[in-house]
């Protein structure tokens, strides 16, 4: 993991643990104690978070993947229904997955079993279904670029035609709101509706039946976290530079002004959701990816059939003297090879060693004490 500037926290900072899932030469970024760490680089769109569990989904060019962390494990499953993954949404056993290539919606349970389809009309794309939110009486909303029947048919014609509707409502009779331009990521707090109307640059809300738009840094809003009286947006930074800034950052929003606080950048270019996460959830996701990392490296050297450690070698007494010179070099390859090795398995055995002693867990309440004095000394 790496940390970059510390970012200038305030009263109207970032005053959560927030988690972003960043696409297109991405991975998770998590905003915690005034700081931007990036946990990963794997391309990421839509992540669930609960109390239970932290999920992201990730597509590659043939399949989508879900990582799945819990306290105590994380597990990886292929959906290999799932065209081109946008967004996760998990209520009960039943995992909701948003296929925007296929142009549905698949419900899984939480083992990767399919259970039901819920298709769209209309080619591959057409909708651009993308992001989930769960209403207040308990039915699923959805956004989308528009009602059109040809693959990805709204490009160059979406401006007025997003929607959000209910799940599985094709006909649009019971759409929560319509004219938006490719919006993403709705969401419903303390009676409100609210609404990324991202390639309009803005936030939306609806408010006593009343929409009100707010813009936002001439960046593509996309991603939302709705903490108390402030918004987390995520701001992803324009593909061709000549529509505005390339890199990606959140926009902190002041909900009971319905204004802009202040805006801050990120190290990668785009961001597809926000989420507002525990630091317990934090510390297991950051642990899970440090753990597997070390175990991939060892999984990748020794997939190679390479001995576990190599012995230098022999230089016969006619050898030449570049042949000598080879053999020395390989020599020293193979003692930084034997010690990297090494090194490997005694950070694995440290990690292991740490977070199964009772000195990790007794002195958990003294790392949080730490991490908030460093919170509090910062923003002096």
């Amino acid at each position: 993991m790496k940390f970059n500037r510390p970012l200038e926290t305030s009263a109207t900072g970032i005053a959560h643990t927030l988690l972003l899932s960043c696409p297109n030469e991405g991975g998770l970024i998590a905003l915690h104690n005034g700081r931007a760490m990036i946990i990963d680089h794997v391309d990421t769109t839509g992540i669930h978070a609960s109390p239970e569990m932290v999920i992201r989904g990730h597509q590659t060019a043939d399949h989508a993947f879900i990582d799945i962390f819990t306290k105590d494990t994380v597990r990886s499953m292929v959906l290999k229904e799932v065209n081109d993954l946008h967004d996760i949404l998990v209520i009960g056993e039943r995992m909701h997955v948003v296929s925007t290539g296929t142009n549905e919606v698949l419900v899984y349970d939480l083992s990767g079993r399919l259970l039901e389809r819920i298709p769209y009309p209309g080619q591959s794309d057409s909708w651009h279904l993308n992001c989930l939110a769960r209403s207040p009486d308990g039915r699923l909303a959805i956004t989308a670029f528009g009602k059109f029947s040809e693959f990805r048919e709204w490009k160059g014609r979406s401006a007025g035609q997003g929607f959000i509707g209910f799940l599985g409502d094709t006909t649009g009779s019971q759409n929560i709101l319509e004219g938006l331009n490719k919006p993403h990521t709705p969401r419903f707090h303390q009676g409100d509706i609210y609404c990324c109307d991202s390639d309009n640059n803005s936030l939306v809300r609806i408010r006593n039946g009343r929409k009100e738009s707010l813009p936002i840094d001439h960046r593509f809003t996309r991603g939302l976290a709705l903490c108390g009286d402030i918004a987390y947006v995520g701001l992803s930074g324009w593909r061709s530079l000549a529509k505005g800034p390339s890199t990606g950052g959140i926009a902190v929003v002041n909900l009971k002004q319905f204004r802009v606080e202040t805006i801050f950048d990120i190290p990668l270019n785009e961001v597809y959701d926000v989420m507002a996460i525990s630091e317990a959830q934090l510390e297991s996701i950051s642990l899970h990816y440090l753990n597997s990392k070390i175990s991939r490296h060892s999984h990748e050297l020794y997939a190679l059939k390479l001995p576990s450690k190599i012995s230098a070698p022999e230089i016969s007494a006619s050898a030449n003297e570049e042949s000598v010179l080879l053999a020395k070099q390989l020599g020293q390859l193979q003692q930084r090879y034997n010690a990297t090795l090494l090194q490997l398995d005694i950070l694995h055995d440290r990690l292991t060693r740490q977070t199964r002693s009772f000195s990790w867990k007794a002195t958990a309440p003294l790392r949080w004490a730490r991490r908030h004095m460093n919170s509090f000394l910062l923003r002096k």
